[in-house]
C-alpha cells in the first residue's frame, strides 16, 4: 500500500546498517529502506504532499496524523507521549513551527549554560576588555582581545528511534542540550551542519520495484540558526507525529508496530531522552 508515483519518487532505495533491541551494541544488519533526504522546508512539501495524496497510503496518513496520546507515568503523573491537535497540524503545514515543542525546548535552553571554547587573548591599544593594573600605568597595549578559534567543519547528525516510555519533553530537552554543544562550537569559530534521521522498521518487508524493503528513513537538514524550526524539527511530535504515520502508511500494515530499531553509522549521535547520552554530543564537539 504506497502513496502514489508523484509522492513515491521522492524515496530511493537504499541499503543501511540496522541493530536491534536483542543485538549487541554496534551490532547492525545490512537491511533495504525507504530513504528520504532534503532540508526542513523540503520536508515539509513532502507532509504536505502525503496529506494531500488521494492514494489508500495518503488516506491513512491523513486519517492517523491527528492525535495525542496521553497516559498515566510513574505515580499517576500525566505523561505526554506525542502527537498533534487539529490546531498544531494547521500550524506545522503552514508555518513549520510546532508550539508545544518550541515551548520545551526553551525551558531547558534557559537552564543551560554557555561553554564556549576560549582563545587566547591579543594584547591591543583599544577594544575588547580592559586591563586596569595596565592602564593606571599608561601601557599602550592595556587592551586585550579574545579572537575566535579556528575549528575545522563538522556534520553532526542524529538519530531519533526512541520507544514509547520515552516523554515528548524528554526527547525535545536531548535536542536542547544537544543544540546548545552545537551552538558553543559554533561561537567558538566551528561550523556545523545538523542532519536529523528518522528511523523505522517494518514488521513485515513491503515490495517496492521487486524488492523487500524493510523500513523507512526521512534524513532532514535542520537550520541551526532558526530555533523554531530546530525544535519543531527534531521532536517528538514530528517523530511521532508526522513521520511516523508516514512510516505506517509506507508499512502497508494497519496495526505496524515499527519495532524499535538503531542505525548503524559512525559518528551518529542518538537523541535518547536519557541526560547521560546527550553528553556525547558534547564530548563529539570538544567542548568541556
Amino acid at each position: 500500500m504506497l502513496f502514489s508515483p508523484s509522492v513515491m519518487s521522492a524515496y530511493k532505495p537504499a541499503t543501511v546498517s540496522l541493530g536491534g533491541r536483542h543485538m549487541a551494541k554496534g551490532q547492525g544488519v545490512a537491511t533495504r529502506v525507504f530513504q528520504w533526504g532534503g532540508t526542513y522546508s523540503q520536508w515539509l512539501a513532502h507532509v504536505r504532499a502525503m496529506y494531500e495524496d488521494q492514494s489508500p497510503a495518503g488516506a491513512r496518513f491523513r486519517e492517523n496524523l491527528v492525535y495525542r496520546v496521553t497516559s498515566a507515568g510513574v505515580g499517576g503523573k500525566p505523561r505526554n507521549w506525542a502527537g498533534f491537535e487539529k490546531q498544531a497540524l494547521g500550524k506545522l503545514l503552514s508555518t513549520g513551527i510546532i508550539d508545544a515543542a518550541l515551548a520545551d525546548f526553551e525551558k531547558v535552553q534557559a537552564k543551560l549554560i554557555t561553554h564556549a571554547i576560549p582563545d587566547r587573548p591579543l594584547p591591543s591599544v583599544t577594544g575588547g576588555v580592559w586591563v586596569t593594573p595596565l592602564v593606571l600605568a599608561n601601557v599602550p597595549m592595556c587592551a586585550r582581545l579574545r579572537t575566535r578559534t579556528k575549528l575545522p567543519p563538522k556534520n553532526l547528525e542524529l538519530a531519533v528511534n526512541v520507544s514509547a516510555v520515552v516523554e515528548a519533553s524528554d526527547i525535545t530537552a536531548s535536542l536542547a542540550r544537544i543544540a546548545r554543544a552545537a551552538w558553543d562550537y559554533t561561537l567558538s569559530g566551528g561550523a556545523i551542519t545538523i542532519t536529523v534521521n528518522y528511523v523505522h522498521h517494518f514488521t513485515e518487508p513491503q515490495t517496492w520495484k521487486r524488492e523487500d524493503m524493510h523500513g523507512v528513513i526521512h534524513s532532514i537538514k535542520v537550520p541551526l540558526t532558526n530555533v523554531a524550526a530546530l525544535a519543531s524539527a527534531v521532536s517528538s511530535q514530528q517523530y511521532r507525529g508526522t513521520d511516523m504515520q508516514a512510516a505506517k502508511a509506507l508499512s502497508g500494515y494497519r496495526d505496524d508496530g515499527l519495532p524499535v530499531t538503531t542505525l548503524i553509522k559512525p559518528g551518529l549521535l542518538h537523541v535518547t531522552g536519557r541526560i547521560e547520552d546527550d553528553t556525547k554530543a558534547r564530548a563529539a564537539l570538544a567542548i568541556n
